[in-house]
């Protein structure tokens, strides 16, 4: 049964699955779809409606006969379900978890639910039940995440921690052994980096995705930039051109050679001499504030239980850290 109906969708164009959806949101609602009705929702004319009913009685989708009620057949209710199901779930997800305006989820359900296979449809459908039914998550992650989206639109007055977290977090990619995360404005002219967040301004993290710049895009820096002249970045052959604040909106991951250690590398009871810190902004004065300044040294005296956060002594004081802002300090380690 599942593979005849997903069949049955498969052979349809997107106007048709449009159709039969129609046709059963009105049975459903009056007991009976009229041709007019019909004609009314999908925004077309009475004949164009009339066309599509005879090519979709013609594959056994409906019954219809000129100037009478249009019905299902059970291959059109099957499909029809299918889709509409799909369509709900669609809008469930965009609404409950992306938090999209209830309007703009339904239009833009319908246009996802023409394009996903099963195999991303189920992965989309694990993903909603883990964030908002299972025990083990406990919803945190999904309010967490709301309240990522209502600081990232400027709804609510974001913390410290919120402001920065697209640099001191270093989501949703942890620094590798051999790379660096920093801002695209620090790197140099000819310099090769992987985009691994945007920054928390709506209106730039907009242009900066419209140019194509996301997560995971490799790119080459053409020509550095500053306030009155525009970075030119090369990706995929195409030159792209970015302001000086979205260059300090994208922070990426370097390559780096010679790996150097990371207080976040330093076990506990040893101890460390400060070489220099990759981070920039809050967290940078902040750091530098506790005493985490060039050939500075301190000690690390414990790890929380699950590793973070970790303890460490420094300028005769002792400070907790956590481990995504320790693995931003290069350190060589003493005897």
């Amino acid at each position: 049964m599942l593979n005849e109906v997903g069949l049955d969708t498969m052979v349809l164009s997107e106007s048709q699955q449009d159709y039969l959806k129609i046709v059963l949101d009105l049975i459903n609602e009056k007991k009976v779809a009229r041709v007019k009705e019909i004609a009314l929702r999908k925004e077309v004319s009475m004949p164009s409606v009339t066309e599509a009913m005879r090519k979709l009685a013609k594959d056994d989708y409906v019954q219809y006969s000129a100037r009478e009620f249009v019905e299902l057949t059970s291959k059109g209710f099957r499909a029809a379900h299918r889709l509409s199901s799909k369509n709900i779930f669609l809008k469930n997800f965009l609404v409950d978890v992306l938090n999209i305006d209830v309007t703009v989820a339904e239009k833009e359900a319908c246009e996802l639910e023409h394009h996903l296979s099963i195999a991303t449809l189920d992965r989309l459908i694990l993903l909603y039940q883990f964030l908002c039914e299972c025990k083990k998550n406990d919803k945190q992650t999904l309010e967490l995440f709301k309240k990522c989206i209502d600081s990232a639109e400027g709804t609510i007055e974001s913390d410290p921690e919120c402001q920065s977290c697209f640099i001191i977090s270093n989501f949703p990619h942890q620094p590798e052994k051999n790379t660096v995360h920093i801002l695209l404005s620090q790197l140099e002219r000819g310099q090769k980096a992987r985009i691994i967040m945007l920054g928390p301004d709506p209106d730039i993290r907009r242009n900066i995705i419209e140019k194509g710049l996301m997560p995971g895009t490799m790119i080459t820096v053409q020509e550095v930039g500053n306030e009155d002249q525009s970075y030119v970045l090369k990706t995929d052959g195409c030159l792209v051109e970015i302001s000086q604040d979205a260059a300090d909106m994208i922070e990426t991951a370097i390559e780096q050679k010679d790996y150097q250690k990371r207080l976040s590398d330093i076990p506990a009871g040893n101890s460390f001499k400060v070489v220099k810190i990759f981070a920039q902004g809050e967290i940078r004065r902040r750091l530098l504030d506790i005493g985490f300044i060039k050939n500075e040294k301190g000690g690390v005296i414990r790890e929380a239980l699950m590793k973070d956060p970790i303890e460490i002594e420094i300028k005769g004081a002792k400070v907790s850290l956590r481990r995504s802002e320790a693995a931003l300090i290069c350190v060589e380690e003493i005897a």
